[in-house]
């Protein structure tokens, strides 16, 4: 788990570099898009710049050999983030890794207290946890009182 410096959010990310080029006959415009991001921001980013480059990335000389290469290797950039989990299922497997620390947790503390605990380790929203917790078996819930 890290940071997606497009969106900010904590979730499973992978370092990507989007090229965007922009031909005008005899100049070109690149911009890059560079970082770690999460599997829904890089797909964005792949679908923004993908877009431009196929519709305004061909008008120049260089640029129309240019272009093709900067597809290519956004494709490739944005085939790295498939494997990614999704935040719901990393947000889950995080969470399941502190499950024996909130359950002792809440045997002596209350539910916000514990929720402040869970996000300040996690880094997981106050929301998820709160389902999350609600959501354990009858079995602990019992413990918990």
């Amino acid at each position: 788990m890290s940071r997606c410096e497009f969106c900010g959010a904590i979730a499973p990310a992978a370092h990507v570099q989007f090229r965007q080029n922009t031909g005008m006959l005899f100049m070109r415009r690149v911009r890059v898009w560079s970082g770690r991001a999460c599997r829904p921001c890089a797909a964005k980013v792949f679908a923004r710049t993908t877009l431009h480059n196929l519709t305004l990335g061909w008008w120049g000389t260089i640029s129309f050999v240019i272009t093709p290469i900067f597809v290519v290797s956004n494709f490739y950039y944005w085939t790295r983030t498939w494997s990614l989990p999704s935040l719901g299922v990393a947000t889950r497997a995080q969470l399941e890794g502190h499950r024996e620390y909130a359950i002792n947790l809440l045997a002596t503390k209350d539910e916000e207290t514990v929720v402040d605990v869970l996000a300040r380790e996690t880094g997981v929203e106050r929301g998820e946890i709160r389902n999350y917790l609600r959501a354990l078996p009858p079995r602990e819930a019992a413990a918990q009182q």
